[in-house]
């Protein structure tokens, strides 16, 4: 690490802890959707977790499987307040692209009070899978390891991507001859993996006759390098890559005895790309981890009448176990032999326990896997296949162990230090105006200002520690005169630190948190310890921040509250179980319980959410939403949601009164009286959702949802007027959805919605399209007609909302965009007619480093 990265580290660090504790003038939290995006290694590829400030769901997505531009339908699952915001306005978020995920922006954009859209551009086309979280609070896109996608519609300083490796097929039964020396791995190479195994360091160049025979050197990229040390020139070779320090470990156990010098490192992502040049012909691989495993003794013949049936069934989900395991389908494999052990008379059992572990092994479960072996060593400790189960074990602990010095004693004087550290983020400026005029008042200025907003996300890390900091903010200078004024805003600034080997992580800083009792952004801390596999605590301490302008940080309210995280079980089921305490003004603002259930498999997810106060003994939230998907591609979803509208506190009293805080009220009023006034301002909300999707072809999808809602009214006390509920009120929505229709890469949605309110009926028609002129250069034409009937009187309302967007790719890493539009309104009550003609412009850069 050199001495420069350390300095915007630390130079980081302090303009966080000095934005947050010590207050940035005028700040204030905006009531924005995105939070941040989260990036990680899985089985199938790499995983875009996409995390936002308030529940939601997913709809539906296009294109549906293959692209570089994707478009996913979300509903927030409960009414937001916009800060003034207007409605097409959009929020992005960017992100340097690799080769493995070349992501480069994640934006997301209101359509109505009911519906949202989320965009992710790729430098790239890539092949993906999309859902919605658990708990209802990202989406998950998935990117798929395949072949090479098509030349990408982006700037052609932008090279192309290295073309990945075929995916693995089933090995064969019985050991291969020699395989023909080759250019690339037989297996799938993910260069966003950073940890490698290397095998040795000699002065001597790699003896490739001489390579032994084993089998994870066929399974991964094996390369050679050379540095000097004190003017003598070193070979390493090297195996790679590795997601995580676990599985490169239990890697590196499988060839020690070929290699006993062998060690653990990250490795730079210039060495990873260069890799592929410098790969060795691979040498004859080793049996299949199929036929470590003794064979399957002959299925028993049941007796008559005693359940032949189920002796046949379970041979035959052990005949598909034994295929999905030669076949490279851990999780499968994994999923079949739990149900088989769930057989207490099945003739597999034992065989089942044994590649269950293996199973878990390979899939990167570690400590499941030692679980595994540990149970099957219980209840087979003698025989051949108990030594083959011991051995195995002994090489996880050994992995997990990793007793440094004996490395660093065994391996060459190159052991350089394998701290990594990075820095990325973005700086946007973006000019807004927006201009009415009326046939009544004439022409009025509605927007002027110039908004600037700087993104920075860096982090330290080595083979134990990790340590990041992320600050988000801004600055809005208005030109109105008058306006709103101008302000400043922070809407992220922490720092964060995680002790792999002890597995304690905390934070502190301003931060969003929608879980464990949290209901959204903070400045305070944050701890969580994973006591065993399965269970984690949690602790949260803080200050909340108001989602308005012009607030200094409010230090006469806190909160502190714990929380304990259990699972996966089956598989499929988390839970999470929470106590928090918020004060205000010294006396109880909120005190609830509650909890949360998750369940996820890939053709369903189901997520459960209940917070109770128990200091007001109300029910709070009640959540329950799920989706599932058909063979056919078909999908349900169905969201049940109850809350308190604003959720209940003791703080809710201040509504309406001119005291400006709990304590001015205390001063006239008892605290079971500030009580009453606080449950008077807060209604209820209730809502369903029902919704489905479905694909045509491969161009078109159709979907639709309907939603029923009510809002409760309030009481009338301490001066406040009584308010009305809305009645049920119903939300439709359908849209096509066609992509790759005239070019690869274009996309059109036409959307139709209705809604049928307490005062008014709505009928809208939008129509979204994207066009990719060329590989830098893309139109984005919408057009959307509103037509409004009063209820309450003869009024009415229509406009027509035309409007073009161009993103401009100047280079990789700078994007120019312009946004033009026009409003012509017509509203008409009685006799009386007024029609507003208006237009908006935005225009600015974004540069991302």
């Amino acid at each position: 690490m050199t001495l420069p990265s350390v300095s915007r580290l630390l130079s980081l660090v302090v303009l966080t802890l000095a934005a947050t504790f010590l207050g940035w003038p005028d700040v204030y939290a905006q009531t924005s959707a995105l939070d941040r995006i989260g990036i990680e290694s899985v089985t199938a590829g790499s995983e875009i977790q996409v995390y936002f400030n308030f529940p939601l769901r997913y709809v539906v997505h296009t294109p549906t499987k293959h692209g570089d531009v994707l478009q996913i339908e979300v509903r927030p699952l409960a009414a937001r307040d916009l800060q003034g915001q207007r409605q097409g306005e959009r929020e992005t978020l960017s992100q340097a692209p690799s080769e493995s995920v070349p992501l480069k922006q994640v934006s997301y954009e209101e359509l109505s009070e009911q519906a949202a859209r989320l965009t992710l551009t790729f430098a790239r086309p890539v092949e993906f899978q999309v859902s919605g979280s658990p708990d209802s609070r990202s989406i998950v896109v998935t990117l798929l390891a395949a072949e090479a996608a098509e030349p990408a519609d982006i700037p052609p300083s932008i090279p192309p991507p290295e073309p990945a490796a075929a995916l693995p097929h089933a090995l064969p039964p019985e050991k291969p001859a020699a395989l023909e020396p080759a250019a690339s791995p037989p297996t799938v190479v993910d260069l966003s993996y950073p940890y490698a195994v290397n095998l040795q360091s000699t002065t001597s160049p790699v003896d490739q006759a001489a390579l032994p025979d084993l089998e994870a050197l066929g399974r991964h990229r094996l390369y050679a390098t050379q540095f000097t040390k004190d003017g003598q020139l070193w070979y390493r070779l090297r195996l790679g890559f590795f997601p995580t320090k676990e599985a490169a470990e239990t890697a590196k156990a499988s060839v020690l005895d070929a290699f006993p010098g062998a060690w653990v490192t990250k490795v730079p992502s210039e060495e990873r790309e260069r890799s592929a040049e410098l790969t060795l012909n691979v040498p004859a691989t080793a049996a299949s981890d199929a036929q470590l495993v003794a064979p399957a003794a002959p299925a028993k013949q049941a007796p008559t009448g005693t359940g032949t049936a189920g002796k046949a069934t379970t041979g035959d989900l052990m005949a598909d176990a034994r295929a999905a395991m030669t076949g490279g389908d851990t999780r499968r494999a994994i999923q079949l032999l739990t149900k088989i052990l769930q057989q207490p008379d099945s003739a597999d059992r034992q065989e089942a326990q044994e590649l269950l572990g293996l199973a878990r092994e390979r899939n990167g479960q570690l400590a499941h896997a030692k679980a595994e072996y540990e149970t099957y060593l219980k209840a087979y400790p003698e025989g051949e296949a108990a030594e083959r189960v011991r051995q195995r074990l002994a090489g996880l602990l050994t992995a997990r162990a990793a007793p440094k010095e004996k490395l660093r004693a065994t391996g060459a004087a190159d052991q350089e230090s394998d701290v990594e550290t990075r820095l990325s983020g973005s700086w946007s400026q973006f000019y807004s105006r927006d201009e009415s005029f009326t046939d009544i008042e004439g022409r009025t200025i509605n927007q002027s200002e110039l908004d600037s907003n700087l993104d920075l996300d860096g982090s330290i890390r080595d083979d134990r520690y990790e340590a990041g900091v992320r600050i988000s903010g801004g600055y809005l200078r208005d030109f109105e005169d008058p306006g709103p004024g101008s302000d400043g805003r922070v809407t992220t600034a922490y720092i964060d630190a995680f002790d792999s080997e002890t597995e304690l992580f905390g934070r502190v800083g301003r931060q969003t948190q929608s879980s464990g009792g949290v209901l959204g952004r903070f400045d305070g801390g944050l701890a969580s310890y994973q006591i065993s596999p399965k269970v984690k605590a949690n602790a949260v301490a803080g200050l909340p921040v108001e989602s308005t302008t012009g607030l200094e940080i409010d230090t006469d309210r806190y909160f502190y509250g714990v929380s304990m995280d259990f699972g996966t079980f089956a598989e499929a089921w988390d839970t999470n179980l929470f106590a928090i305490n918020q004060i205000a003004d010294g006396i109880t603002d909120r005190r609830a319980v509650g909890g949360e259930v998750r369940y996820f498999q890939p053709n369903r997810t189901a997520f459960g959410l209940v917070d109770y106060d128990i200091d007001y003994n109300e029910l709070n939230i009640a959540l329950l939403t799920g989706n599932y998907i058909f063979p056919d591609q078909t999908t349900l979803n169905l969201s049940l949601d109850y809350r308190r509208s604003p959720i209940l506190t003791t703080t809710n009293a201040i509504q309406g009164q001119t005291a400006g805080s709990l304590t001015a009220l205390l001063e006239t009023l008892s605290e079971d009286e500030v009580r009453q006034l606080a449950e008077d301002r807060t209604a209820t909300s209730k809502s369903v959702t029902v919704g489905a999707s479905r694909p045509l072809n491969s161009m078109f999808q159709v979907s639709a949802d309907v939603t029923a809602s009510s809002l409760s009214g309030t009481d009338a006390s301490g001066g406040v007027e009584a308010s009305e509920g809305t009645g049920l009120e119903l939300f439709y929505s359908a849209q096509l959805i066609g992509s790759s229709v005239i070019k690869e890469g274009d996309l059109a949605v036409l959307g139709l919605r209705y809604a049928d309110t307490q005062n008014s009926d709505r009928y809208t028609v939008d129509v979204n399209t994207r066009y990719p002129v060329n590989r830098a250069f893309r139109v984005n034409p919408r057009l959307r007609t509103d037509y409004r009937e009063n209820k309450n009187d003869d009024g009415t309302q229509i406009s027509v909302k035309p409007s073009v967007r161009f993103d401009y790719y100047w280079t990789r890493t700078l994007l120019l965009e312009l946004d033009l539009g026009a409003e012509w309104t017509n509203d008409r009550i009685d006799s009386t007619s007024d029609d507003r003609t208006g237009f908006f412009v935005n225009v600015g850069y974004r540069v991302d480093f």
